[in-house]
């Protein structure tokens, strides 16, 4: 989302991961999904101790806390609508991430586990944290990459996904949630980062140059020395 150039882009990356996203829900208690994530469990119980495994659910709880993270998103968004001096910015970030903490829980709801492997996790797709998170850091890297190079879009797209992965990561070591519903989280939280930066663009004025713009820098590129006679003489330019 924050690479795509164009709101097209984003609009298509936006239907695709909330389609992968539709097929995750559907799948989630078919036998190799069911497979898949009891192999990732076995493999984190077998490579984790339980000193660690308490750290990293102390982080992932605290990281989780409703008003740790409401305070965190509305500071970052009003800076987000200083350093662009635009208010709906502020407004789009704090709307998205909402839309994500609604479709999280209301989804938990409808789409239950039955399988006796995973029965702990029955109401557990999407995860929650990774939901918020990716909508959250997605939109803040959207708002930053808007209007600056590709290297510096690049940066910020590393700097998000990272964020992401290390919470995934988080949910898997601490026993949270299951591999599905990490995917899952990040997949709708990419869809709401795609539907969020689609918005940003389409609500964000092109610049064109005026004539008397594009005269200055037509001139400004000219290779030759202006001379007064020139000018007044109507030579030249």
């Amino acid at each position: 989302a924050v690479l795509c150039l164009a709101r097209a882009g984003a609009a298509w990356l936006c239907a695709g991961l909330a389609g992968a996203f539709a097929v995750l829900a559907v799948e989630v208690d078919s036998d190799r999904l069911v497979r898949l994530d009891t192999s990732v469990r076995a493999w984190f119980a077998a490579h984790r101790t339980p000193d660690w495994q308490a750290e990293a659910s102390s982080i992932y709880g605290y990281i989780g806390q409703p008003i740790h993270f409401a305070v965190v998103v509305a500071f970052c968004a009003t800076l987000l609508a200083l350093q662009a001096r635009a208010p709906m910015r502020a407004a789009l970030v704090v709307a998205i991430v909402g839309t994500g903490v609604v479709l999280e829980e209301t989804i938990k709801a409808a789409v239950a586990r039955a399988s006796d492997p995973l029965i702990d996790y029955a109401n557990a797709f999407p995860s929650g944290h990774v939901t918020v998170w990716s909508a959250f850091l997605g939109m803040v890297a959207v708002c930053l990459g808007i209007g600056r190079d590709r290297a510096t879009r690049v940066g910020l797209t590393v700097l998000a996904a990272t964020g992401v992965l290390s919470i995934g990561f988080l949910a898997l070591f601490s026993g949270a949630h299951t591999f599905t519903d990490v995917i899952g989280g990040g997949a709708l939280g990419g869809a709401l980062v795609a539907l969020g930066a689609a918005i940003l663009r389409a609500s964000t004025p092109r610049v064109r140059l005026s004539r008397a713009a594009e005269v200055a820098t037509a001139m400004s590129h000219h290779t030759k020395p202006v001379r007064t006679e020139d000018i007044l003489y109507g030579r030249g330019y």
